[in-house]
């Protein structure tokens, strides 16, 4: 069976914008967040699934900083794609660490 409709979803933040996260603001709006530290990024429609989550850090940190990224689904499980991703000691991209790729059956 052939899916109907593919989608790729992207989406770009800075460090500036992590803090942003952090303090519970939106970056791209400005707006409060609903639940600090937490950005919906994407929606996912009835019927969908994620097949690849991914985390690429094009630009080294410079400095000391403290940065640990979960990426899921805000009502479901946060970190079910990607799970206490450490940027700081990244050396390549991550690919599908949590618990929702890597369980057993």
């Amino acid at each position: 069976m052939k899916p109907e409709h593919l989608a790729t979803q992207t989406k770009s933040l800075s460090f500036g914008d992590l803090a942003k996260i952090k303090l519970g603001t939106n970056p791209f709006n400005g707006e409060t967040l609903g639940t600090a530290g937490q950005l919906p990024i994407a929606s996912i429609p009835a019927g969908g699934a994620v097949e690849l989550a991914g985390v690429l850090e094009s630009t080294a940190l410079a400095g000391a900083t403290d940065i640990t990224l979960d990426v899921g689904t805000t009502g479901g499980d946060p970190d079910e794609f990607i799970d206490a991703l450490d940027v700081d000691g990244m050396s390549a991209p991550v690919f599908n660490t949590g618990d929702g790729f890597t369980g057993t059956i």
